[in-house]
């Protein structure tokens, strides 16, 4: 009876640190939502840092390359 006992309260005892947990997590998400001052606005990337991905290579190269033991048939369809 003294087990049964002390699990009930190990219990009892996760379940309040859990809805503890709940409400401490709730407060900032539900005043976020509240307050229109959160919102993200994302600019367009400077050209100048983007990366430029090209090899170099003329479509037939691409072709050729794509096609051979070293590429690839799915990367060729890009």
């Amino acid at each position: 009876m003294r087990l049964v006992r002390l699990l009930l309260y190990v219990l009892a005892a996760l379940a309040g640190l859990y809805l503890l947990a709940v409400v401490l997590y709730a407060i900032p998400v539900v005043s976020g939502a509240l307050d229109d001052t959160m919102e993200v606005r994302f600019s367009r990337p400077d050209p100048s840092i983007v990366a430029e991905y090209r090899n170099g290579l003329t479509p037939a190269q691409k072709e050729t390359y794509y096609h051979l033991s070293q590429g690839s048939e799915i990367l060729g369809s890009c």
